[in-house]
């Protein structure tokens, strides 16, 4: 009996120490290597899977990038409405195609609101956006620069000399300026 009480001492031993129950001979790298890390695995090194920023996201057009800004904006219900039919009628370059008469004509505004309209539209990204042609695009992209004496000089060339600009009519432009 003090045999069995002995064995019975020493299996409770055992059991608190954990000596025994084979954890002590498991060998955990082999059985990770086997298995691999949990979770999806593309079948190439780790530094070669797409980043979660390929995986996670959507690129949006321009006018989806767009209305996502509008409706951001403190603009009122009415203004987005004007604004929507302004960025529905960009070409793919961007460029304004309607005119302001013609967008104040559908939403049944004053040219002047929707010009107003217009104008925190082309506050929005990317610079120059809603341009009715390249002289406008170039000032609303100086605009949205830093402010420095070559901005000045850059947006006073592209508001008064962009035809001798693009004859690239240098000599001519350096007397003006």
């Amino acid at each position: 009996s003090t045999e069995n009480a002995d064995v019975r001492q020493r299996e409770k031993a055992a059991e608190l120490t954990g000596e025994g129950d084979g954890r002590e001979e498991f060998d955990w790298n082999n059985y990770l290597e086997d298995y691999g890390p949990v979770g999806v695995t593309y079948g190439q090194k780790d530094t070669e899977a797409p980043t979660w920023d390929n995986v996670l996201t959507e690129s949006k057009s321009l006018p989806q990038y767009l209305m996502w800004q509008m409706k951001l904006s403190p603009l009122s219900k009415n203004e987005i409405k004007v604004g929507i039919q302004i960025i529905g009628n960009l070409d793919q370059n961007g460029y304004l195609c309607a005119t302001v008469a013609e967008i104040a004509s559908l939403e049944n505004v004053s040219e002047e609101y929707a010009e107003s309209v217009l104008q925190k539209i082309q506050e929005l990204d990317p610079p120059g956006i809603a341009a009715r042609n390249l002289q406008e695009c170039l000032l609303l992209q100086l605009r949205a620069t830093d402010d420095c004496a070559d901005r000045t000089l850059a947006m006073q060339i592209v508001d008064k000399y962009l035809e001798l600009l693009a004859a690239r009519d240098f000599v001519k432009l350096r007397k003006l300026t």
